[in-house]
């Protein structure tokens, strides 16, 4: 009788290694051996459910584990070494052939050029936990806001423009100032036009902006086709890191000194997914607007002043959104699950040869090693996955950024 329990499988596979002979030519001719310069193999373990098309068909939920691994070496390019007496008469030979690997190995360490691997996997939980039940728009703000941006939207281009005046009303003060004299009047001078750049930036970057961008969205919305939410959704967070490094080394042995390059990294990536249904949702409008009652704890933060700035170091917004759903009773999370891929690499290459008393050429091939994983791991949404990443160099991290600290800063030495 077959079981209709699921079952773990694995399941691996590998190609014949190609090989490759390395040869002397001229003095002391003859074939110095065969080596391997390329092998692959792959290996999935996964989770097999009978009858998984039917019970999807009805609408079941499945979510396992599962684990895929390809391991891989292969060269590039063909190598010589031509050596020959520094006279250059007797005794020259040349050896071809996967000289890399007959005189460096089939490896060599990167741990020099290597550093410790973050686990980014709580960031991408986190991110995917704050886009669960999202809106498209999010005119709280702008409504508790709601008198500068009515006077805008009354008039957009008039705000504008009046915006535009006063800053240039600013600049026209500040360098028709007297040109100092005195070190207290030079001082002066330069905290007033300090000062009066940074009013001016922040006009720009913390009011017309805004505006700018809520008039947009205004505009859009007002064309938005409003649609019923499907009856299940997902919701995803993502995470990346990289690194590479490259350095040299080298080999003695019996007079000789073999040196090579070589090279490493590494790139991984977490995407989150969460997929969930909404019960007894609220009206169409207000959910695409973004003016449920469950949106008024993130407004109310964004109202807060610098709130902008906290997010960047420490992400309060997404922190009150991710426990807002969690608290939602209408909210049920069906499924949860992080996919961790991860591509790593190392090569080396051979690239000199020193003998007394011998002139060397040496052109070695390069030898990659390669490992790609992807895993599949499920989990279940908790309140632990809302607590935000520190990112202190999240005020610092782009141009703007750093240029929106640094005149908050001077707004306030006043």
């Amino acid at each position: 009788m077959t079981s209709n329990l699921p079952y773990t499988r694995i399941r691996s596979r590998a190609e014949p290694n190609g090989t490759e002979d390395v040869v002397r030519t001229g003095y002391a001719a003859g074939t110095l051996g065969t080596y391997m310069v390329s092998s692959k193999s792959e290996q999935m373990t996964d989770v097999v459910t009978p009858g998984y098309t039917q019970k999807i068909a009805a609408g079941k939920v499945i979510n396992n584990d599962c684990e895929y691994i390809k391991v891989e070496t292969l060269s590039e390019g063909s190598g010589s070494k031509v050596s020959g007496l520094n006279s250059g008469t007797s005794k020259d030979n040349t050896v071809t052939g996967p000289i890399t690997r007959y005189y460096i190995g089939s490896s060599v360490s990167t741990a020099d050029l290597q550093v410790d691997q973050p686990d980014r996997m709580s960031e991408a939980k986190f991110s995917a936990l704050s886009q669960v039940d999202s809106t498209p728009y999010a005119f709280g703000e702008d409504l508790g806001e709601m008198r500068k941006t009515l006077e805008f939207l009354k008039n957009p281009l008039k705000s504008i423009l009046g915006m535009t005046k006063s800053m240039q009303r600013d600049l026209r003060r500040d360098f028709k100032q007297k040109s100092p004299r005195t070190k207290k009047q030079i001082a002066e001078y330069a905290h007033n036009r300090a000062e009066s750049m940074s009013d001016v930036y922040l006009s720009y970057r913390f009011g017309l902006s805004p505006l700018v961008r809520s008039a947009h969205d205004a505009i859009e919305a007002l064309s938005y086709k409003i649609s019923a939410s499907p009856e299940r959704r997902t919701a995803r967070g993502y995470a990346n890191w990289s690194h590479s490094g490259t350095g040299t080394g080298s080999l003695y042995e019996a007079g000789n000194t073999d040196t090579y390059s070589k090279g490493y990294s590494i790139e991984k990536k977490w995407r989150a997914s969460i997929l969930y249904e909404v019960s007894n949702p609220s009206m169409k409008w207000q959910r695409d607007l973004g003016l449920r009652g469950k949106d008024l704890p993130h407004t109310l933060w964004q109202l807060m002043p610098y709130s902008f700035m906290v997010d960047r170091v420490i992400d309060v917004s997404s922190a009150i959104r991710g426990m807002t759903n969690l608290a939602d009773p209408n909210v049920k999370i069906l499924a949860a699950s992080v996919v961790i891929k991860k591509d790593e690499q190392s090569w080396h290459q051979m690239t000199n040869r020193v003998t007394s008393g011998w002139h060397h050429e040496v052109t070695g091939e390069k030898r990659i090693n390669k490992e790609f994983v992807y895993k599949r791991i499920t989990y279940r949404p908790s309140f632990a996955d809302v607590l935000p990443p520190v990112n202190f160099g999240g005020l610092t991290d782009t141009a703007t950024k750093l240029a929106d600290l640094t005149a908050i800063i001077i707004k306030n030495l006043r």
